[in-house]
């Protein structure tokens, strides 16, 4: 197979680089927050937990656990991160709800944008 060196091909191949690495530093609480992810984890179910974006690419978060049902825990948490994001003025993205128990829960069930 001959490869072919021309500028369009030594752009395709800059691109392609590009979009691996931006794959590769996709932001994540789990990653950008381990103290709170494992102190969220400790705490007893019912819980959920709400975070938003910050645009350094960092999260803040709230969290409500021990309830007796999940929709308790849910309103907790947005509470908790409402409350948190008024201290930021950089914020990138609302509040959303990204656990419940254990479980992450999808964009749609997130409730983002609230």
């Amino acid at each position: 197979m001959k490869l072919i060196s021309s500028p369009f091909s030594t752009m395709l191949i800059i691109v392609f680089a590009f979009i691996i690495t931006s794959c590769a530093t996709t932001y994540s609480f789990e990653r950008e927050r381990p103290d709170a992810m494992a102190e969220y984890l400790s705490k007893p179910s019912e819980k959920a937990l709400a975070i938003f974006m910050i645009s350094n690419n960092s999260y803040g978060y709230g969290y409500g656990d021990n309830y007796d049902t999940v929709e308790g825990a849910k309103e907790r948490a947005m509470s908790e991160c409402l409350m948190r994001q008024q201290e930021y003025d950089n914020v990138d993205q609302p509040c959303k709800i990204y656990m419940v128990n254990a479980q992450k829960v999808s964009e749609k069930e997130s409730g983002g944008g609230n």
